[in-house]
């Protein structure tokens, strides 16, 4: 076989798999007595949709227990069909499913019980994404210590790509943290954390030692951290530091706040 066709029988492949368009593959596949085409392509589909559903399970383990195995596994089935994977990284796969649980929780009554299972869709997918973040730069103050005084002042600061952030109108960071203790998971017995809040949480999900972790943290120190992902010079974090619970310094010396970028100077 030459290599043509390889990258073409690969190109089926995925395209199959991937975006559901059998046809190129059916072209290039060929019916035995006992098994036809579609039966040989429906095989490899179906593998496929098993392992995403395994990677869906392993990227929402709350929601999965919040609903039941079962019920897990039909919601699965319905978002990947809605939604086929088009990364050959399987990893990246699912960060829309907490897009399908909010439609579904408009349509389906057994949700009716649950209107924060897709903000806990969220909060998990960010704890995923920090999981398989990069690793942490040191801070340069070195290069730092160089600028002008002028020049600190317009420097762009970068969060740490573990960092993630979000805010919900649900007590979704109790309900995660009540699902790791596996005790009260075994006896089935978990505090009922899914009351709407008094006051919007704001989260700060990270990787600590290969471990990611959820924190409720302050309106300020939320707003602070927007400011640095949103790329704002430092003098524009003063309206936040004044009452956060940390400032620049600390975010620094705490590794959260990981490289400086400098404006061209020349």
């Amino acid at each position: 076989m030459c290599l043509a066709h390889l990258h073409a029988v690969s190109d089926a492949y995925q395209q199959a798999l991937f975006a559901g368009e059998i046809a190129p593959l059916s072209r290039l596949i060929h019916s035995t007595a006992a098994v036809s085409k579609s039966s040989r392509i429906s095989v490899y589909q179906n593998n496929q949709s098993g392992t995403l559903k395994q990677v869906l399970a392993a990227a929402y383990p709350v929601c999965r227990e919040i609903v039941g195995a079962r019920y897990f596994q039909q919601l699965s089935a319905y978002h990947i069909k809605q939604h086929p994977s088009s990364d050959r990284n399987v990893d990246n796969y699912g960060d829309s499913f907490a897009a399908t649980l909010e439609r579904l929780l408009h349509i389906r009554a057994e949700l009716d019980e649950m209107p924060y299972l897709a903000d806990m869709a969220r909060l998990e997918w960010l704890l995923h994404k920090a999981y398989y973040a990069a690793d942490r730069i040191s801070f340069d103050f070195t290069g730092f210590a160089k600028l002008s005084p002028e020049q600190q002042t317009q420097v762009q600061f970068r969060l740490a790509e573990d960092i993630e952030l979000m805010n919900s109108s649900y007590a979704v960071c109790q309900l995660w943290q009540a699902h790791q203790n596996e005790q009260i998971q075994n006896d089935n017995n978990l505090p009922d954390f899914s009351y709407c809040s008094a006051n919007p949480q704001y989260l700060l999900i990270q990787r600590k030692q290969w471990r990611c972790d959820v924190e409720i943290i302050d309106k300020p120190l939320f707003q602070l951290l927007m400011a640095i992902r949103q790329g704002k010079p430092l003098l524009e974090f003063a309206q936040y530091q004044e009452n956060s619970s940390m400032d620049i310094t600390g975010l620094i010396h705490s590794g959260m706040v990981s490289y400086v970028e400098p404006y061209d100077y020349d």
